[in-house]
């Protein structure tokens, strides 16, 4: 930032950005014009037509040359300003940028410094927020879910358990709605920066996330048809993808009908690579196909055993999806007709 440095210490320069370049184009204009004025004035009459004619050319590219540099190098500022928003968006790093400057480009300077410490102060209260539903939320829901229980027990039969029963059906609801809005707090900041991608085992990811939805599985009878290559690779975040499938079969499961079967199948085209997760549940209305991936969509619907459902996994992971640089989409037969969820992300060998 030299050349703007030296420039903004001008008083008539000081207080403007346009005067800055203008002033530079004037002087570069000007320059062979000037030189050949004090060319003239120190050679007379002597200098032949064609000294003349190349010393004009060279004076005139030489002076269109710094003019282009001096030119360039007046765009430092904001250069500047894109480097330092590209770093704290992928490292979270605060800008240190100049904030002393009066004219345009220097006001625009301290906006972005003051917006960016605006933003973070939003960041640090949202992980406050999530600390807050974490802790502070769910143990009161889940010590209250185990009273309840405890009084089931006490009472075998009669209204305090059926009241019980409804105690812990409603913490369960609240838990469930908490849990994903904190995957959401967790994982949304995460899908928004630029992540580094790797080679993953597509089969290992959908294995475990399999796995680790054993309960939810096992209480509906789920079958699983996993058909995908275990030698299958893609650039993945393992972190994002893996929350992104689970959001996935979670779904699956919570619409599917019990001695369902869901099916996990593969296939590459070209550049692209398709995973996509088929069930045999309740489906859907085919013009509802977009709505189901809103955030906090109306089209939510509870599951085929009473789960609760916001609609913020399935946001979440389409979210996910294109910060992979693919999508997620959904299709249907209809109602009753069972439903798959597509990912679509590229692929390289």
């Amino acid at each position: 930032m030299v050349v703007y440095d030296v420039l903004s210490r001008f008083p008539l320069l000081k207080k403007s950005y346009t005067f800055k370049f203008l002033s530079v184009a004037f002087l570069g204009v000007h320059v062979p014009l000037i030189g050949i004025c004090i060319y003239f004035a120190l050679s007379g009459t002597r200098a032949d037509p064609f000294t003349i004619i190349v010393f004009i050319l060279g004076l005139t590219l030489a002076s269109t040359a710094f003019t282009l540099i001096v030119l360039n190098k007046l765009l430092d500022p904001l250069k500047l300003g894109k480097t330092s928003l590209d770093i704290y968006l992928k490292e979270r790093r605060m800008p240190e940028l100049p904030v002393h400057y009066e004219d345009e480009a220097g006001i625009l300077l301290a906006n972005i410094n003051k917006t960016v410490e605006k933003l973070d102060g939003l960041v640090m209260e949202k992980t406050g927020v999530i600390d807050l539903l974490s802790h502070d939320l769910r143990s009161p829901l889940a010590r209250i879910i185990g009273l309840s229980q405890v009084q089931k027990i006490d009472h075998k039969a009669g209204p305090d358990t059926l009241y019980a029963d409804e105690i812990i059906g409603e913490c369960n609801h609240a838990l469930a709605l908490l849990t994903d809005v904190l995957n959401l707090l967790k994982h949304e900041e995460l899908a928004n920066r630029n992540i580094p991608l790797q080679k993953m085992f597509v089969y290992e990811i959908i294995s475990r996330s399999i796995a680790s939805l054993d309960v939810q599985s096992k209480t509906k009878n789920i079958t699983w048809r996993i058909e995908i290559d275990p030698a299958q690779q893609a650039d993945l975040e393992p972190t994002l993808f893996t929350q992104a499938i689970k959001n996935v079969l979670t779904n699956a499961i919570k619409f599917s009908i019990e001695g369902g079967a869901i099916t996990i199948h593969s296939k590459v085209s070209g550049t692209l690579l398709y995973v996509a997760v088929e069930d045999e549940g309740i489906g859907f209305d085919t013009k509802d196909k977009d709505l189901i991936f809103n955030r906090f969509t109306k089209s939510g619907r509870t599951g085929t055993m009473g789960e609760s459902s916001t609609g913020l996994g399935l946001y979440l992971s389409k979210k996910i999806a294109q910060r992979h640089g693919g999508e997620l989409i959904a299709e249907s037969g209809g109602t009753d007709l069972g439903a798959t969820f597509t990912f679509i992300l590229p692929y390289t060998d």
